[in-house]
């Protein structure tokens, strides 16, 4: 039998006792503040004739959130502390329920999680905005796997703030208070603390549109190879200091959570412009700590634990001995070198709280990063765990318009609840079927398999790629394309690229080719779990799409696998774009939908313009040689 995430203690006894005629039980005032696992098969009893066999006892020498399960002749024993303990002991018997068609073995069970703090955050701000109906369908799924806290990422105006209306404009679709509020009960009922999470220093763009006066640097800065809009807002200038408070406020009003994550993470342009002065007299550091000083002043005065991203104070080291001791420092970080190992041991010499904040590894591809997953994953739990942190914050980011799907963060979603609840060295064995289990109602038992290796062609790209796949300089490209002069641009971008010389790109190709037969093949059990279904394989036409496009590119490409791979993407494409938008629609608000989609549309434009111009030897794209160029394919078709 496997429980998910994985018990501390089983012991088996010899016996058992069928109790798939169901369960009877009597509430108690803790019981009853459980109420969202109690359903069929659990009945509370009503006729004197019913036999109780179901049995709760408080023992509070136990954990806040551990409890015992004891199955002998009489029944089932939940032995608890507070109604957190009843709850996951619920979620084990269920699980113990199904595996077993409701006979069960005579067994005792400890459990309680490793980590406090066992975390999810979703981006909500990358254009996709999910509908009500799928942040609950989250919180089911992380209340199946034991999580007890869930952030909704949020920078510029993907939230409606109250004091900031005449912001929004026409086809603009946030979550609003009141979905917020219906959110934070359905999450509280499943022991999940609904926790803002709003940024308020770097990410600031949108709202520095309405307020250029207030950027360190209004006409924006080069960073990442590229000249980028204004993001940082002056922490020098007090009418900064006001917006943010007065947004975060909005934020609060809809919240019960004693918790706020208040971001303040990547504010590239601190230190330039406007702060330059600043940050040679006090330094970059200093000036940073300051301004979290000041919003942390103005949290705790709303009885607010205020947490902050760590990647600013982690390059200034001698602050840390500086921060308040209850403000929650979140170490990020997302690559399989990520070295936890070295930042969280730091945090705990200096007394810091702390969290480590792995990656689901989806973002900025359409299928994950599978690899770069569990060892993130591992990591962060392990060496939170090993140097005293609060817990886990799983992120799944939204960069490049949020293309992947909800598919792609399942596996992630899956072993951080395992390795955050019972870390152990099977439980990287046992993704699969938590996923098979938990997830989906997976009649044929692939989805997990499948999901994990959708998320392993990465493996083959050489050099690593931090924090990306090498698919999305695709998405960059679209932006940059010359518009007059698609077909030439787009060559000058990818003739040099891995893909298109790469020897192992057939290997790729055949093992999207092997992954789209397995996902048509899956069968499932329910109506909503076949649009899961429908999502993985846009996923992985989306991907191998975008392999072809790139091989085109190639000087070593030949007439045959050209004529191939064009006609391919003639025919498929356009239908892989219609799948997107109405599986998007069908998970998400709309607003965003458009924009997410621009560079997607982009690529169908070169798509169809395309021609063999890799066949031949060119060193420039000037307009003459790419004219010469085109008549030469022409002829050659």
């Amino acid at each position: 039998m496997m429980i998910f995430p994985a018990v501390k203690k089983m012991t088996t006894h010899d016996g058992q006792i069928d109790l798939s005629h169901g369960l009877y039980y009597q509430h108690n005032k803790v019981t009853k503040r459980a109420k969202a696992t109690f359903s069929n098969p659990f009945y509370e009893m009503t006729d004197l004739d019913q036999v109780q066999n179901l049995f709760f006892v408080e023992d509070q020498t136990l954990g806040k959130e551990a409890y015992k399960l004891a199955v002998n002749e009489q029944g089932v024993t939940i032995t608890y502390k507070t109604e957190k303990g009843v709850f996951y002991a619920m979620k084990t018997l269920i699980q113990m329920y199904l595996q077993n068609e409701g006979v069960f073995t005579f067994v005792e069970i400890f459990d309680e999680p490793d980590l406090e703090i066992r975390g999810y955050m979703l981006d909500i701000s990358r254009n996709k905005v999910p509908k009500l109906s799928t942040l609950k369908a989250y919180v089911d799924l992380l209340a199946d796997l034991k999580y007890n806290h869930f952030e909704l990422y949020v920078e510029g105006l993907s939230y409606q703030y109250a004091s900031f209306k005449h912001l929004y404009q026409e086809g603009m679709t946030p979550i609003t208070p009141v979905e917020y509020k219906k959110l934070e009960r359905y999450a509280k009922n499943r022991m999940i603390d609904l926790v803002p999470c709003h940024n308020g220093l770097g990410h600031m763009t949108e709202w520095l549109k309405h307020y250029p006066e207030l950027a360190i640097m209004p006409d924006g800065m080069y960073f990442w190879g590229a000249h980028r809009p204004s993001s940082t807002i002056n922490p020098l200038d007090e009418r900064s200091i006001e917006l943010v408070k007065s947004f975060y406020r909005d934020a609060m009003k809809t919240s019960s959570s004693s918790f706020f994550n208040m971001n303040l993470d990547e504010p590239y342009e601190l230190g330039h412009g406007r702060t330059e002065a600043a940050g040679k007299d006090i330094g970059v550091g200093q000036m940073y700590l300051d301004y979290v000083l000041k919003l942390y002043d103005f949290m705790k005065k709303e009885n607010k634990t205020p947490m902050v991203w760590g990647d600013v104070l982690n390059h200034y080291p001698e602050t840390l001995s500086k921060l308040p001791k209850d403000l929650i420092f979140v170490d990020w970080g997302y690559d399989y070198n990520y070295p936890f190992h070295q930042t969280l041991k730091r945090l705990g010499e200096h007394g810091v709280q702390f969290m480590a904040a792995p990656g689901t590894s989806s973002w900025n591809s359409m299928t994950g990063r599978t690899t770069t997953m569990f060892e993130n994953i591992r990591q962060a739990c392990l060496h939170t765990k090993m140097n005293g942190g609060r817990g886990m914050l799983l992120t799944d980011w939204g960069d490049n318009g949020h293309l992947q799907m909800l598919p792609a963060s399942v596996p992630a979603i899956c072993y951080a609840a395992m390795e955050s609840w019972h870390a152990r060295v099977h439980n990287m064995n046992e993704v699969r079927d938590c996923i098979n289990f938990i997830a989906v109602e997976d009649v044929s038992g692939k989805t997990g398999q499948i999901l994990l290796d959708m998320g392993r062609y990465v493996d083959f790209e050489t050099p690593y790629k931090s924090n990306a796949t090498e698919l999305v300089s695709l998405m960059w490209a679209a932006k940059h394309l010359n518009p007059h002069d698609l077909q030439g641009s787009f060559y000058e971008m990818f003739k040099e690229h891995p893909y298109a010389t790469m020897k192992t790109f057939n290997m790729m190709l055949d093992q999207m080719n092997l992954l789209e037969v397995y996902a048509s093949k899956l069968r499932y059990r329910f109506k909503l779990d076949r649009i899961f279904k429908e999502e993985l394989e846009c996923s992985i036409k989306l991907t191998k799409a975008m392999m072809l496009l790139i091989r085109l590119q190639s000087s070593m490409i030949k007439h045959g696998e050209f004529e191939t791979y064009k006609k391919w993407l003639v025919l498929q494409y356009p239908e892989i774009l219609k799948s997107f938008k109405r599986l998007w629609l069908k998970r998400n608000k709309s607003g965003g939908l458009e924009n997410s989609m621009t560079s997607l549309v982009l690529l169908g434009e070169v798509i169809k313009q395309i021609q063999p111009l890799s066949y031949l030897t060119i060193k420039t794209a000037s307009k003459s040689v790419m004219a010469r160029m085109s008549n030469q394919s022409s002829m050659i078709n």
